[in-house]
């Protein structure tokens, strides 16, 4: 195999090199074939991949791109690559031993498993990235003169950074009384404050016209850490949210060990709000009995 690079935090390129390992001359073979097979269906004004990618719901997405030459780059995203860019053929070729690695290493059985042909440009931010040099290296230049940033993204990812995805991505949470969820997706991660049972059913609407405020607040006070939040976004606890702030993902090294802490405040403080409410409505009626108490 030609002299590979690798870009990231060391365990993530260390799970790509095992892939890299265990794959059989035969599979990288039959992938690029497979592009040559179709390669009169293939618009000549773009580059296009032989690919395998394996995606599941809480682990990360491991992709593999094998270009007619049978040069290989792989990749591990919280992105399917398949929803950021033209996959537009579909191929046969045996994914088995890539899904084999992939349990070996992750313990998890992919939810899927797609054998496509890539059209590039691949959008997909990645945070580790290994590849073989000549092909790998095309990649990066051509983001560089872009000025872009997906496959060289795996740089601005810290050894911390996935760690930390790899323990919490799609998991809920606990601080004190503040139940969250936290989640990845491409180069942003969610913030997902849950609804609390302390709070009555009741006043749930109230408490979240609250937490819209408390986000609208945050995001005018930190207008470099929280982002607006896609429309299209659906957290996978939907029905549950309370309130979901966006941060970009290579500003979370700098944020995780306080994500706890924070939404634990914010928690707390819409609960005061609420206790303060409830006092001072209180204090309205039994003015009204005096008031009106003839009545």
């Amino acid at each position: 195999m030609s002299e590979f690079i690798c870009l990231g935090p060391k365990k993530g390129t260390d799970i790509l090199l095992r892939f890299a390992e265990e794959f059989e001359k035969e599979m990288l073979v039959a992938l690029s074939e497979a592009l040559k097979n179709e390669s009169h269906r293939l618009d000549d004004a773009f580059d296009h991949y032989s690919s395998i990618v394996l995606v599941s719901q809480d682990r990360p997405c491991v992709s593999l791109f094998v270009d007619a030459d049978g040069r290989i780059v792989m990749g591990l995203s919280y992105l399917d690559p398949s929803e950021s860019a033209s996959a537009p053929y579909r191929i046969e070729v045996d994914t088995k031993p890539f899904s084999r690695v992939y349990e070996s290493i992750f313990e998890d059985v992919p939810r899927e498993v797609k054998s496509k042909i890539f059209q590039s440009p691949i959008r997909t931010p990645f945070i580790s990235i290994c590849g073989e040099k000549r092909l790998l290296g095309k990649l990066l230049l051509k983001e560089k003169l872009n000025a872009q940033r997906f496959f060289s993204y795996a740089e601005l990812i810290s050894d911390d950074v996935f760690e930390y995805l790899l323990k919490h991505h799609n998991t809920v949470q606990q601080h004190g009384k503040a139940t969250f969820h936290i989640f990845c997706r491409g180069s942003s991660v969610y913030l997902t404050l849950l609804k609390d049972p302390d709070f009555p059913d009741e006043l749930q609407g109230l408490i979240q016209a609250f937490a819209q405020r408390y986000k609208d607040e945050l995001m005018k006070a930190f207008p470099n850490l929280f982002l607006q939040t896609e429309e299209f976004f659906r957290a996978p606890l939907e029905g549950k949210k309370l309130l979901t702030l966006r941060v970009s993902l290579e500003k979370l090294g700098s944020l995780y060990e306080k994500i706890p802490q924070f939404l634990g405040n914010l928690r707390n403080s819409l609960h005061e709000i609420l206790n303060v409410v409830d006092e001072r409505m209180k204090e309205c009626l039994e003015k009204s009995r005096d008031l009106l108490g003839d009545f």
